[in-house]
């Protein structure tokens, strides 16, 4: 073999190694692009949860059991909008009392 043959040799492989580099580093991209859109959706449900959790850290103290009553009384589908859940309109039930609560 020739310095010529050895380095087309070289080439070919180099460009086949390239090849798949660029295919696995396409690939990376698309499962990060993947991670990122997920980290956003725990983000979101993150913030509802703690959303959540703050409405009934307010149910559960002593003002808010004396204003509870005011959310018992209420009929939370007057607060619910077009294509709430039941759990979506005490939500906003539980919004107003604690608004109207406030000082």
């Amino acid at each position: 073999m020739s310095i010529e043959d050895d380095f087309a040799a070289f080439r070919r492989g180099a460009g086949e190694e390239t090849a798949k580099l660029r295919e696995e580093i396409a690939e990376l991209r698309a499962h990060a692009e993947r991670v990122g859109e997920a980290n956003d959706q725990l983000v979101v449900e993150n913030d509802e949860l703690r959303k959540d959790k703050e409405r009934m850290d307010w149910l559960t103290n002593s003002l808010g059991w004396i204003v509870v009553g005011n959310v018992n009384e209420a009929d939370p589908s007057q607060h619910a909008k077009e294509g709430d859940t039941l759990a979506d309109a005490w939500r906003a039930a539980i919004d107003v009392a604690r608004k109207e609560a406030q000082p």
